[in-house]
């Protein structure tokens, strides 16, 4: 690991997640006008992007909604960044305004958890019944 990236982490480890910047996974593009209605400004891969070039162009100190978290488990603690897994629910609302019931949930863990503050890789894992549970990963 060179120095440039040491010092990369140490400041991250001291700032946090990039504030308001969302990773928006391919499986759910369909929240990203609801999201950016959140005032939350979104990030989406290019076509055909593997896991780990996302993960190391677009993630690194973001936040990653996904459905899919077992895909970047791995690359959360390598490019310091943090996922909110949506595996779990069993609903994605299309809705593309701020009436998004999904994106409300998101927001409210976001600000609930304080993740933008967060200074390692984490896991939030969004239950059924919007409950969560966070994991560091460090």
């Amino acid at each position: 690991m060179g120095t440039n990236t040491k010092l990369v982490k140490a400041l991250r480890k001291c700032i946090g997640m990039a504030r308001g910047i969302i990773v928006l996974d391919e499986n759910l593009y369909e929240l990203e006008d609801a999201l950016i209605e959140a005032n939350m400004r979104v990030v989406t891969p290019e076509p055909g992007m593997s896991d780990k070039t996302i993960a190391k162009k677009l993630a690194v100190g973001r936040i990653l909604i996904t459905k899919n978290s077992k895909d970047f488990l791995r690359f959360a603690p390598m490019y310091d960044f943090g996922i909110i897994a949506l595996e779990n629910l069993k609903y994605i609302d299309p809705s593309k305004d701020d009436s998004n019931r999904t994106v409300s949930l998101i927001s409210e863990i976001i600000t609930d958890a304080n993740l933008w503050s967060r200074s390692t890789a984490f896991i939030v894992t969004v239950k059924n019944d919007n409950t969560y549970t966070i994991k560091d990963l460090v």
